[in-house]
């Protein structure tokens, strides 16, 4: 018989692996380390380059004379700006010096009242460059407005409301001027409670707010405030005004006045 423990396989040896370690690129390392030490070198080189060169000086005047430039500039606007408020008894705003905003009242300061007529309440209104008159507002009564002699449609206008004033020329059988300013550059400011647009000397205002339309009125340079009004001997009481600014104007005026304007507030 044969030994039992004879035929029994000795198991192999077990093997443990071992953890391998990646081995470190020395030579890449030391790549990157001449890298950022050339990279550095130039940089210093550089700014001794400048520095010696008087680049970087020439660099540092120049943003310091930007920044003088820049100050000197807000000095000449704060300075070209100089106001003081005007306080009347109908309005207040802001006026610029060498100008000057008067008020009338009872009839004066216009041409546009019924004659042989008396009249009590604001009747206009001046604004002066000096001793030139550049603006006005005039009371007006006695005239009436039928149809649309002269329709402003900007870009912004609306169709329906164009439509409307073409269906009540035709009713009357008046031929309605339509004035194209879709393409037209105009300037806009807020006065009082209106929203106006000038092209040169040509004001015109939104007459129904609040929508995404622009809505002139048919009849250009008279106006309505809320706030300003007189009243006749005979008890009526009215609140139209013609305005605009004088033939002789300028650009720069007119730009003045819209500031003016803009800046314009009830008193009561």
């Amino acid at each position: 018989m044969e030994n039992i423990n004879e035929s029994i396989s000795t198991p192999p040896e077990q093997v443990i692996p071992q953890e391998v370690k990646p081995k470190t690129d020395k030579k890449s390392l030391i790549l990157v380390l001449i890298i950022v030490v050339l990279f550095v070198l130039l940089l210093i080189t550089g700014g001794l380059f400048a520095y010696k060169s008087g680049l970087l000086n020439n660099i540092l005047n120049i943003q310091q004379q930007e920044d003088e430039d820049i100050e000197e500039e807000q000095l000449e606007d704060e300075t070209s700006i100089m106001k003081t408020t005007f306080e009347g008894e109908t309005i207040s705003a802001l006026v610029p010096d060498g100008w000057t905003v008067e008020e009338y009242y009872d009839g004066e300061g216009t041409e546009s009242l019924v004659a042989g007529v008396t009249y009590e309440g604001f009747t206009g209104l001046k604004i002066k460059n000096g001793t030139k008159e550049v603006f006005s507002v005039r009371a007006v009564s006695g005239i009436g407005v039928i149809g649309c002699p002269m329709y402003a449609k900007f870009a912004d206008y609306n169709p329906t409301h164009l439509a409307d004033n073409q269906a009540m020329a035709n009713e009357i059988d008046e031929t309605m001027n339509i004035t194209d300013y879709t393409t037209a550059q105009y300037v806009e400011f807020k006065w009082l409670d209106k929203t106006f647009r000038r092209i040169g000397t040509g004001y015109f205002y939104d007459d129904v707010p609040n929508n995404a339309f622009f809505e002139a009125p048919c009849m250009q340079g008279i106006v309505t405030f809320t706030g300003f009004k007189f009243v006749d001997s005979f008890g009526y009481e009215s609140n139209a005004y013609f305005f605009g600014a004088v033939e002789n104007v300028t650009e720069d005026e007119l730009l003045m006045v819209d500031e003016i304007l803009e800046s314009m507030k009830l008193v009561n």
